[in-house]
């Protein structure tokens, strides 16, 4: 796994990943720190959103799941794959 692309294809996908962003930027200091040694993410294209989310860690990425959590929070704030987004993994 060396990079997660995220394409969201409605709003309701758009507005689902600022949520999930914002609540990343809420956790404590040393779970970001975490978070930006095993991946970091790049938006591609504003229009349609695209975000490319690049592993640094590959182990850990593969270890902790990081597509199915990804999926996981993005499904939590009401979007679902294939129909508000689509995800490739590298």
């Amino acid at each position: 796994m060396n990079s997660i692309v995220l394409t969201f294809l409605t709003k309701k996908g758009e507005e689902a990943y600022r949520m999930v962003e914002k609540e990343g930027k809420k956790q404590s200091w040393r779970d970001r720190q975490i978070g930006k040694r095993v991946a970091t993410d790049n938006v591609i294209s504003k229009n349609p959103l695209i975000v490319k989310i690049d592993v640094k860690v590959d182990w850990l990425a593969v270890r902790v799941e990081l597509d199915k959590q990804i999926a996981l929070g993005l499904k939590n704030h009401g979007a679902d794959i294939d129909k508000d987004y689509t995800m490739e993994v590298q």
